[in-house]
């Protein structure tokens, strides 16, 4: 199991994401044709400091970007996410133990050739492998 496959299970199961974006949630690319809005997520940096006999606490710096035909539906999709993982802490689905999550930044895009608005959204999270 991996900590993409977690944050997977944490947007795509989330009520309130659920009500904007369904289960579209998918890592790196929208599939072709694939109805808005949706969210896509990619793995950007971390680090770990492992300690004997575990791999302890570990960081993934994560980008989401939530893609809409409308900048309001782009940034409702952000938003509701905000509120969702920033301050995060506990078990993620898939036995991952996330000691914390942080917005880093927000940043706002156009897609020119696609017609489509995306508004991205990085964190931090703090984690470890629950049981290791």
């Amino acid at each position: 199991m991996s900590f993409e496959t977690g944050l997977y299970s944490l947007l795509s199961t989330s009520a309130s994401l659920v009500a904007l974006q369904a289960a579209r949630v998918f890592p790196v690319v929208v599939p072709e044709d694939e109805p808005m809005p949706c969210t896509t997520y990619h793995v950007v940096g971390g680090s770990q400091t492992p300690i004997f006999g575990t791999s302890g606490m570990q960081r993934r710096r994560v980008q989401l970007d939530f893609r809409g035909n409308s900048y309001l539906a782009a940034n409702n999709l952000r938003n509701a996410t905000i509120a969702v993982l920033n301050g995060f802490n506990g078990p993620m689905p898939n036995g991952f133990l996330i000691a914390d999550c942080w917005l880093i930044q927000p940043i706002d895009y156009f897609d020119n050739d696609a017609r489509q608005f995306r508004c991205s959204a990085e964190f931090y999270f703090d984690f470890a492998i629950q049981g290791a």
